[in-house]
């Protein structure tokens, strides 16, 4: 009888020595130190971009020492001195003899944050290095772009003309904010409120305008012709509207030229059924029918 229990008791040590060493032999799961390593090391967004890993959460994790599996599922955030970067990863361990080595790597979500957006100063020096007379008007914004509007007038060669001027900010990892800007043409009016004159040895005509409304203009004028079939003098008030005809804003010399389309661009004042153009000269090598009077004032 005492040397069956003595049997049983060796037989009950070695049993334990065994699960002993066999649970001292199985390697421990990656630790979350490891794992930060993992991430870190196959993102590429980390040595682009110069990241540092801020935090690390493990959302759930199923480790399965049987199958010699361990899936891991993480959130992380990371920074650099320009953007805070977001991602989530589905990462799979396998159990070699070598121990738990990164089998699958699955970045499933990411996204960028910038750290600091344009400011208004920003907008107003950058659009007042482009041209002069902006006022802010209205300023969209999203995450990763923001647009500051502005309008302004430029007039050049007797056109007013009224601009809707876009300072686009946007944001890339690798270049951080770039700004562009965009414009579009609003209105044109006319600047010839003066006195315009022409005169060679067969006529004289001489138009004073006066002012200019709403396309409406305001003038005097007073149309002598020599040449008897022609001859006539009159002075007198009249309103009548005002066709601007052109398609850009380029001007060559002191004529209303278009670019790209090398077109003549004629200020046509209409008074009664007779139609005059105001310029200083052809100018762009384009011949036009008609007279063509010179600003006194």
């Amino acid at each position: 009888m005492r040397k069956v229990s003595k049997c049983i008791f060796i037989s009950v040590i070695g049993a334990t020595i065994l699960l002993l060493l066999a649970s001292c032999g199985a390697p421990a799961a990656k630790s979350e130190s490891d794992i930060r390593a993992d991430i870190s090391g196959n993102d590429r967004y980390f040595s682009d971009y110069n990241l540092t890993l801020e935090s690390m959460s493990v959302v759930k994790r199923q480790t399965n020492q049987e199958d010699k599996t361990d899936y891991v599922w993480i959130s992380v955030t990371a920074k650099n001195n320009d953007f805070t970067y977001n991602a989530d990863y589905e990462l799979m361990y396998v159990l070699y003899n070598e121990g738990w080595l990164l089998e699958n790597y699955t970045r499933s979500t990411s996204d960028f944050t910038p750290n600091y957006y344009p400011t208004v100063d920003d907008a107003a020096t950058a659009i007042n290095n482009y041209a002069d007379g902006c006022t802010l008007i209205n300023t969209v914004s999203s995450e990763k772009k923001m647009t500051y509007q502005f309008k302004r007038e430029e007039t050049k060669y007797y056109l007013t003309t009224e601009y809707r001027t876009d300072l686009v900010y946007e944001f890339t990892p690798g270049s951080g904010w770039r700004a562009s800007i965009h414009e579009t043409e609003l209105s044109h009016k006319p600047d010839i409120v003066g006195e315009w004159i022409y005169q060679d040895d067969l006529r004289y005509f001489y138009v004073n305008i006066i002012s200019v409304e709403d396309e409406i203009v305001t003038l005097e004028y007073n149309l002598e012709n020599v040449h008897t079939s022609y001859s006539e003098t009159t002075t007198k008030k009249t309103t009548s509207p005002v066709r601007i005809e052109l398609g850009g804003i380029q001007r060559t010399g002191y004529s209303i030229c278009l670019d790209p389309y090398s077109v003549y661009g004629n200020i046509h004042i209409y008074v009664g059924d007779e139609n005059y153009e105001l310029t200083e000269s052809t100018g762009c090598g384009v011949s036009c029918d008609g007279y063509f009077l010179k600003r006194t004032s």
